[in-house]
């Protein structure tokens, strides 16, 4: 697939349902969704681009863009979260500091505040048990992070071999892969700048 500067054709953008909450479509999804399970991640990339070998460069770079959308979608969950329990964890902190001050001069406010202290605890136990679960938020965002890493690998993995084409490849369009690597590898040892990007791979290689 060589380049013709039409990218922005190819690409697709989030949609947003009647309460506005955004639905992601993936290349080989039939249905949008609002939500993934880390299942879903994991099955959905094992599936078409582990298992596959003929990989489509539209399709897997409009899922690169939706997972790394619906990571940002995560982590915004993920973010409030955490402001949720750093007031829980804040009002923690006054209650306990008004229960020292009173001590047992108000035995009716006293026990009100113990009784408020401890039910604040106990929630802030369970958020906190709620939030590093499986399910949670923060579990998921390993396995979305880890379907990105993995695209990205594809990707340019596709694109330094030849495989997929890019703009600059557009002077070796019709010839075969074998000849564009040999005219490449000639055009880098020619130049005699050791740090190009090919002199160094060559390097590596080696």
């Amino acid at each position: 697939m060589s380049y013709d500067g039409k990218i922005n054709r190819k690409l697709r953008t989030v949609e947003l349902n009647d309460d506005d909450e955004c639905l992601y479509k993936l290349a080989y999804d039939e249905e949008k969704r609002s939500y993934f399970t880390h299942k879903d991640i994991l099955k959905y990339v094992n599936e078409h681009y582990l298992k596959k070998d003929n990989i489509i460069e539209e399709n897997l770079l409009n899922d690169l863009n939706t997972f790394k959308t619906y990571r940002d979608d995560v982590e915004q969950i993920y973010n409030n979260q955490d402001h949720i329990n750093k007031i829980l964890s804040l009002l923690l902190t006054c209650v306990t500091t008004i229960f020292g001050a009173i001590g047992n001069k108000g035995n009716f406010e006293y026990k009100l505040l113990f009784g408020l202290m401890i039910v604040i605890v106990y929630i802030n136990m369970i958020y906190n048990v709620f939030r590093t679960t499986s399910k949670s938020e923060s579990y998921k965002l390993k396995f979305i992070s880890n379907a990105i890493y993995t695209l990205e690998t594809i990707k340019e993995d596709k694109y330094r071999n030849g495989i997929w084409c890019t703009k600059s490849d557009e002077k070796y369009e019709g010839l075969e892969l074998t000849e564009v690597k040999e005219i490449r590898t000639y055009t880098y040892k020619a130049t005699g700048n050791k740090y190009s990007p090919r002199a160094m791979y060559e390097r590596k290689r080696r």
